[in-house]
């Protein structure tokens, strides 16, 4: 069954330096899992081409105990903290739900559906195969992949080495 809905409001323009930092969940799974926050060294991009792309892939932002933090497209906040200036009005959209399933969702496509998509999922294979276990442990009902989730499935299910998730 697919559902569509997530509790995003509308685009809305929001300062870089309104916003706390990564969303504290986002942090706790990557503690979890072992992984570290993407670092990757970013070449200056023109300010107008980083906007162009929120414009067309918002990051989404929550409120969470009165701060505001980054929940979705990571990576483009990271770029637009460095390389654009702090009170500079980006393009954004709230998440408007509490946490649970749609918040799952999101967290889920944060961190495993954007690396299928944008990267070659057999260099990930391990980081996304702990997401999907992370996941599954905490009873999420939401699945990325149309696979049993165990190690030689999942790896088969992405064209990726077994012997890559460890």
């Amino acid at each position: 069954m697919i559902t569509l809905p997530l509790n995003l409001g509308p685009m809305t323009l929001v300062a870089i330096d309104e916003i706390t930092s990564v969303h504290p969940d986002i942090l706790a799974i990557w503690d979890s899992i072992g992984g570290d926050l993407p670092t990757e060294v970013q070449p200056r991009i023109e300010a107008q081409a980083i906007l162009d792309h929120l414009s067309l892939f918002p990051i989404t932002l929550h409120k969470c105990r009165n701060k505001t933090y980054c929940l979705t497209g990571i990576c483009s906040y990271q770029v637009a903290c460095r390389q654009l200036p702090n009170s500079m009005k980006i393009p954004v959209r709230y998440y408007e739900g509490r946490r649970g399933n749609q918040f799952d969702r999101l967290l889920i496509t944060e961190l495993a559906t954007c690396p299928l998509i944008y990267r070659k999922p057999h260099s990930v294979v391990g980081w996304l195969f702990k997401v999907c276990s992370y996941f599954k442990d905490r009873d999420s009902k939401y699945s990325i992949l149309k696979c049993d989730l165990n190690k030689s499935a999942f790896a088969k299910s992405i064209g990726a080495d077994v012997r890559g998730i460890h």
